[in-house]
């Protein structure tokens, strides 16, 4: 004699195992998702600071953004519309070319248009995982933007050349593994004075 057994029907011990099966699919799947989402900020993070980076080399490079930039880091300042920026007396020497001391100092970064791109000279200035300029003491990063005149090894400092250099300063572990030198304005860029 046979005992028959309806096929069409799962016993609860096999509902129990499907249900725990599937759990756990979905729980990896879940896990995985969240790793990945994660993997996705810090690259867009990096490359975001990467840009931010580039930015400020280029507009270190360009004549009437540096131009602007010493304007506005004299004691002058430089006169926006009805706005006039002032950050420093830290370029007087290259407004009236006298001669300057010798060592790195920060400044602000101005661009063309007469805007602020990066004020090295405000202790609480730094920028956000997206690149952004922020001036909060809980900004993210920081870059160390300074200047640095070319003087001769001895006699007066009379500047025809500096160097720009701007180190990257991670005020947050959150990133992971971020290489702040990476992402430096390394090697220093050297220009013209003027």
């Amino acid at each position: 004699m046979s005992i028959l057994r309806d096929v069409r029907a799962y016993s609860f011990l096999e509902l129990l195992i499907s249900i725990s099966v599937f759990s756990f699919i979905v729980l990896s799947i879940m896990s995985l998702n969240l790793q990945l989402n994660q993997q996705q900020t810090r690259s867009a993070s990096f490359v975001s600071v990467d840009i931010f980076r580039r930015n400020l080399a280029s507009i270190t490079l360009n004549a009437t953004s540096w131009q602007n930039t010493i304007q506005a880091n004299s004691s002058a300042g430089l006169q926006v519309g009805n706005t006039t920026l002032h950050f420093s007396g830290a370029m007087d020497c290259l407004v009236n070319a006298t001669a300057c001391s010798a060592g790195n100092k920060a400044f602000a970064l101005v661009d063309s248009a007469g805007r602020v791109v990066y004020d090295a000279t405000n202790p609480s200035a730094g920028i956000s995982y997206d690149g952004i300029p922020c001036t909060a003491t809980s900004c993210p990063l920081k870059f160390n933007l300074q200047w640095a005149p070319l003087c001769p090894p001895s006699g007066p400092c009379t500047v025809t050349q500096i160097t720009v250099q701007g180190d990257l300063i991670v005020n947050t572990p959150n990133l992971g593994p971020l290489n702040p030198s990476r992402y430096s304005l390394s090697p220093a860029i050297t220009r013209n004075a003027r």
